[in-house]
């Protein structure tokens, strides 16, 4: 008899802790892999690539074991017989899960599309493979659930063998004019990692048909849903669906800044906003369904264009308010580059399919926290090679300089230089393809120049360097700009001392401390003391030309960041200070 996996002996006994074991079963390897090889098929060859949703995906064990397998069949360590030795590659891994503590010991791959499942909608959450092993007090309705609203072509389950005496599990697959087969009857007597006497089948449920030599799913699941939900009695067809007016978008979006009201929380006041539009916009299409078939059709109204409409408008919706949410988000893009963040922002804008709930917002946050982080270092790297020019290197050695004839033969092949460092002056070549319609703006660094700088200071920042890139936007080809490092407070100036902006004529440090002379105003070692009692924190302030300046806008230059210079060539030029 094989003994219960210790570590998943300590994440149940932690779920229980935390009131989160909601009959969390983890899937045998056996099952996992008579699955695993029924979806690769024994006549195919060569590596597949699927979509995959886990609903009730634990800690995302399907993903981690079909990727040994894969592993096992291509090193030869494994022989299956009868099967190819290709692989089977999960590209898109999504996930429902309730457990938090299961969400965080996923895969980084996993991408939460849902947590509570019965909160989630299904329809709108295309793969290519559905799988669940549902809770057993509550198979019946899930399964019911799910091969009702599935957006995929095939559904496996694990579900008791009494599943095929469940009358509304029997009208939902002839509703989605599905076929099904048992891969496999397993026991979860010996599990090795939670054991139960539960005898279960694999189903593989099969929603496509032949259609043009392809295969498509025979009843779309919106359709189901929407001829079940909307009686309207008007001719069918197939024409277009009503556009969506761009106005209407725009209304929205002033309706939701209008509803932040201060002191509630952004997620809070989205979600309720959200709510409440889309209860409106479902009570709106219910009423067609009152009116007279005569009218309807006297208005050429369709039921095919009303379905698609109700589609679009939902899924704008939900687009909408994601979008919303991942506008917030400048505490984690702030740190990415601008190729990094673009890929990420992709990423997440491409799946605004999620049901728009305050768990699934926190599961996602959460997950854009945990493959953020992995992009630092990699994003590190990929700077340095775009900085890793023939005017910007130099051996460690010889300091021996390439130039740009020599660059030519070499920098296809980097990695067989000898140790190199980047040198203190850089040169990156771009282009300026923004065209500007008047004149003052020609004299701007373009987009993609400052998007070299941009980088540069994202990097720095993220190694704990403090840029103060607020003024980067104002530079201009040709001048000399000068990037800097943001100064502490506490630091304080000579007078005499030179800065970008003149010489320093006095200091004059504000304090709600008392002078030792009692006095308003004492000079102390060069600086100028003034006493208010208002004043809780000490502040610097510097007379230079006449004008008094807040303490951290005069610069010298030791403040300097990167001294950078573009040309109208669209190339920039970087030279550092140390």
């Amino acid at each position: 008899m094989k003994k219960i996996n210790l570590s998943t002996l300590n994440v149940v006994n932690q779920l229980k802790q935390e009131n989160e074991d909601f009959e969390w079963y983890p899937t045998t390897n056996e099952i996992i892999e008579a699955m695993y090889w029924d979806i690769k098929g024994k006549d195919s060859n060569g590596s597949d690539y699927i979509s995959f949703l886990d609903i009730g995906a634990g800690n995302g064990k399907i993903f981690n074991k079909f990727k040994d397998i894969c592993e096992s069949v291509t090193t030869g360590k494994e022989n299956h017989s009868g099967h190819t030795s290709k692989c089977l590659h999960i590209d898109k891994y999504m996930v429902i899960e309730k457990s938090q503590i299961l969400i965080n010991q996923m895969p980084s791959e996993a991408f939460v599309v849902g947590t509570d499942f019965f909160e989630n909608t299904l329809i709108d959450k295309q793969a290519k493979v559905i799988f669940c092993n549902p809770p057993y007090s509550e198979y019946s309705k899930w399964t019911e659930r799910i091969i009702t609203e599935a957006n995929s072509e095939y559904i496996y389950l694990v579900i008791p063998q009494r599943w095929d005496k469940q009358e509304n599990i029997l009208a939902s697959l002839k509703k989605r004019d599905a076929s099904f087969s048992i891969v496999g009857t397993y026991s979860f007597e010996d599990s090795e990692d939670r054991k139960a006497r539960a005898i279960v089948d694999l189903i593989k449920i099969d929603l496509t048909m032949n259609a043009y030599h392809s295969r498509q799913i025979a009843v779309d699941p919106f359709d189901l849903w929407f001829n079940e939900n909307f009686k309207i009695k008007a001719a069918k067809d197939n024409q277009s669906h009503f556009e969506e007016a761009k106005k209407e978008a725009e209304a929205r979006k002033v309706k939701i800044d209008n509803c932040l009201v201060e002191g509630i929380d952004l997620v809070s006041s989205l979600v309720e906003i959200y709510n409440n539009e889309l209860s409106s916009l479902i009570a709106t299409y219910s009423k067609l369904s009152e009116l007279d078939a005569v009218l309807l059709e006297e208005l050429n109204v369709k039921v095919s264009n009303v379905k698609a409409a109700l589609k679009e408008k939902i899924q704008n919706l939900k687009s909408l308010y994601w979008k919303e949410i991942f506008n917030n988000l400048t505490d984690i893009t702030k740190r990415l580059t601008t190729k990094t963040r673009d890929t990420l922002l992709k990423f997440l804008t491409s799946n605004t399919n999620i049901d728009f709930t305050t768990g699934n917002i926190r599961s996602l946050v959460i997950w854009v926290i945990k493959n953020a982080n992995k992009y630092y270092n990699e994003q590190m790297i990929s700077v340095y090679d775009n900085f890793t020019t023939g005017e910007g290197i130099k051996f460690y050695k010889s300091n021996k300089r390439f130039n740009d004839d020599t660059w030519r033969y070499t920098r296809s092949d980097k990695g067989n230089l000898e140790k190199y460092a980047l040198d203190y002056r850089i040169v990156l070549h771009g282009h300026r393809s923004e065209v500007y319609s008047w004149q003052d703006e020609d004299l701007k660094f373009s987009p993609s120049q400052l998007e070299y700088l941009q980088d540069i200071i994202v990097i720095a920042k993220n190694l704990g360097f403090t840029v103060n890139d607020d003024v980067i936007h104002t530079f201009e080809i040709k001048e000399k700009n000068k990037a800097y490092f943001t100064c502490s407070k506490k630091r304080i100036l000579k007078v005499g001392q030179k800065t970008n902006v003149g010489v320093i004529e006095e200091v004059y440090l504000h304090t709600s401390r008392v002078n030792p002379n009692n006095e308003r105003t004492q000079l102390i070692d060069g600086v100028i003391h003034v006493y208010d009692a208002k004043n809780k924190n000490d502040e610097v302030q510097y007379k230079i030309n006449g004008d008094y300046l807040h303490w951290d806008y005069p610069k010298i230059d030791n403040d300097i960041f990167s001294t950078v210079k573009g040309y109208k060539n669209g190339n920039v030029h970087f030279r550092a200070t140390c």
